[in-house]
């Protein structure tokens, strides 16, 4: 069979540099006023994710009780309390970047660095056969994709550790020594204490019947998740812990989750209920879909669209089955269309337009993301479905 010209790969790779190189024309045309319309509050709450949760952990017992946004699990807590010890009691100002001083600046762009270096390291190792080059390309498109470069590095939220984590467990636990296969259980375990959702990778060792390993991982998560409380109010932290959760979770909007996006299209507030038939269409897919980057996708998306409040900073965990995709990917017709909505995911974009407002409550380039990642979870469930009835069939 005569092979194509031009891979996946390459159409991922032209359609992404392609929108660097527009993106940053529009900058230079625009002087980078054009950023007022993608920047979240038009740069006005700059890396408070970070900042400010440095701010609510001074008093580690009091964490929850001091903002309705103190919501991440206590387990990254340790971190934000270890990064507020280095800092002067008034660098960081809650819900005031512009008070954020010099130093703490310094400590996020550290942060951030060696954040990119692990980034590279756990893609590299997930990427398995791919070359360091590969690697390095891959990383680069990445962190100019306004998924990192607005979702992660303006908003300064912790999912890139998550994603970090995740990446070093789904190469681990594909090794065949049981240090390894171990090591992976604690790794997602311990994502899942930060962010909670990435407790449905534990899903992957039910699909695949590993039911010694899963139980092992609800052992490790349980410990992960509630045994940090005791340094962070106890009981009655945990209890606003929740409050703040069902808060946070309230503030639904735009096209960012699949309720927000239902009530958005109807009119209705029953957008639970269509995150609950999402979920149960995603959990079925991820049971019946064959290639592993699908199972992976439907589960990052599960974490990106199913929460009612989804920010825009959860589009980072899709690198997780875009990396898959591309070191299993063949080429066949339908992998050309997943690389288009892939680029689409990752594109680097500045240009909006006042209808994508009007339309989506949001601005062009978030409202091509989300809406590629909705078109790819229709094509990857109903592929999953249509091969399972054909599979009947043919028995």
């Amino acid at each position: 069979m005569k092979q194509r010209k031009f891979s996946p790969l390459c159409v991922f790779v032209i359609l992404t540099v392609c929108s660097i190189v527009f993106s940053v024309f529009m900058l230079i045309k625009t002087s980078g006023t054009c950023l007022n319309f993608i920047v979240s509050g038009g740069g006005n709450d700059r890396y408070m994710d970070f900042f400010n949760h440095i701010t609510y952990v001074r008093v580690p017992g009091n964490v929850y009780f001091s903002s309705q946004h103190a919501c991440f699990p206590p387990l990254i807590y340790f971190m934000y309390l270890l990064f507020s010890r280095m800092l002067p009691q008034d660098a960081t100002i809650m819900y005031n970047a512009d008070r954020t001083s010099s130093y703490a600046l310094l400590l996020y762009v550290v942060y951030c660095v060696i954040l990119a270096i692990f980034l590279f390291y756990s893609l590299h190792k997930l990427a398995r056969g791919k070359s360091i080059e590969w690697s390095l390309g891959m990383t680069l498109l990445i962190m100019l994709s306004n998924a990192f470069i607005f979702g992660i590095l303006e908003r300064g939220n912790s999912a890139l550790i998550v994603v970090i984590l995740l990446m070093l467990a789904l190469n681990l636990r594909e090794k065949d020594d049981r240090i390894s296969r171990e090591a992976a259980l604690v790794l997602i375990a311990v994502s899942a204490g930060i962010k909670i959702y990435p407790a449905v990778f534990g899903l992957l060792y039910l699909t695949e019947k590993r039911w010694k390993e899963a139980k092992r991982l609800i052992v490790y998560g349980i410990l992960f998740f509630f045994v940090p409380f005791a340094f962070f109010g106890g009981r009655q932290g945990m209890i606003q812990f929740v409050r703040n959760q069902m808060t946070v979770q309230a503030n639904q909007s735009g096209i960012g989750s699949v309720g927000a996006f239902w009530n958005l299209l109807t009119g209705k507030q029953s957008g639970t209920i269509a995150a609950a038939c999402y979920l149960v269409l995603a959990v079925a897919g991820c049971a019946l879909a064959q290639d592993l980057w699908k199972k992976v996708f439907l589960l990052s998306s599960i974490m990106v669209v199913a929460p009612l409040w989804s920010g825009r900073y959860t589009t980072i965990y899709m690198i997780i089955p875009l990396i898959l995709f591309f070191r299993e990917s063949r080429q066949e017709g339908i992998n050309y269309i997943y690389a288009v909505l892939f680029a689409c995911i990752f594109l680097f974009a500045v240009y909006n337009t006042a209808g994508a407002l009007d339309c989506f409550h949001t601005n062009l380039p978030y409202a091509i993301e989300r809406m590629s990642i909705y078109i790819m979870n229709i094509m990857v469930i109903a592929g999953a479905l249509i091969q399972y009835v054909k599979s009947l069939g043919s028995h």
